[in-house]
């Protein structure tokens, strides 16, 4: 957890994506990580769902890890938090057998 004015910027995107090259590899993936500082809005203990205000409006998320969960029950609204979102896709390209 970090004070307001403490975390990163707005919102910081990163994106690394690998193509498929013809005749080598047919493999590809992509993935892209967003950071924000958020504000904490509510925290549902009972549910294990935290919901929070960015830079792309509020969002409740469920909490799954222990670890995390652990760190849910200091948190109170009014606290601005760092958050990282990360998604990936991997694709695999083989040839149709006959």
């Amino acid at each position: 957890m970090k004070h307001k004015g403490e975390g990163t910027p707005e919102m910081q995107i990163t994106r690394e994506t690998t193509e498929p090259e013809y005749g080598g590899t047919e493999r590809g993936s992509t993935r892209n990580e967003l950071t924000a500082t958020v504000r904490i809005e509510r925290v549902d203990l009972n549910a294990n769902t935290v919901t929070f205000t960015g830079p792309r409006g509020q969002r409740t998320l469920y909490v799954q890890k222990p670890a995390m969960r652990e760190f849910v029950k200091k948190l109170r609204p009014g606290d601005a938090v760092e958050v990282t979102y990360s998604e990936a896709l991997a694709i695999s390209l083989e040839p149709m057998s006959r």
